[in-house]
C-alpha cells in the first residue's frame, strides 16, 4: 500500500530519499564504486572533461565505442542535484563499452 505523501512527516519524507540509510553497507559499496571508477577513468584518459558550458561542473566524459555508428548511452548521475560527481560513476561505462556502445557521463551544476 502506498502512503499518502501529504500525510507523511518531514522525517518520513527524508527517510524515503535516504538510500544511504536504507542500505546497511552503503558506505563500503560507495567506496568500492568510487575506487573502481577511478581505476577505469585512469585506464581510459581520452575524452575526459569535455566542456559543454561555462561552469566548472559543466563537463562530460566520453568513452567511445570502436565504431562511430554505435549507439551511445548517456548516464546522468543521481544525487538529487545536490551531491555526487560524474567521476564517481565511471565504472558503469565498462559494461556499456563491452557491449559495443559508447558511453557519455555528463556532470551538472549543483542546486542548493
Amino acid at each position: 500500500m502506498l502512503a499518502n505523501w501529504q500525510m507523511l512527516s518531514q522525517a518520513e519524507r527524508d527517510a524515503a530519499y535516504n538510500n544511504n540509510a536504507a542500505v546497511a553497507n552503503s558506505a563500503a559499496l560507495i567506496e568500492r564504486r568510487n575506487a573502481d571508477s577511478a581505476a577505469f577513468r585512469n585506464a581510459h584518459p581520452a575524452g575526459l572533461d569535455v566542456s559543454y558550458g561555462p561552469e566548472p561542473r559543466q563537463r562530460f566524459d566520453l568513452y567511445p565505442a570502436s565504431s562511430a555508428a554505435a549507439p551511445c548511452l548517456v548516464f546522468i548521475h543521481g544525487g538529487y542535484w545536490q551531491r555526487n560527481r560524474r567521476e564517481d560513476f565511471t565504472c558503469y561505462a565498462e559494461g556499456v563499452l563491452a557491449r559495443g556502445w559508447s558511453a557519455a557521463l555528463p556532470g551538472h551544476t549543483m542546486q542548493r
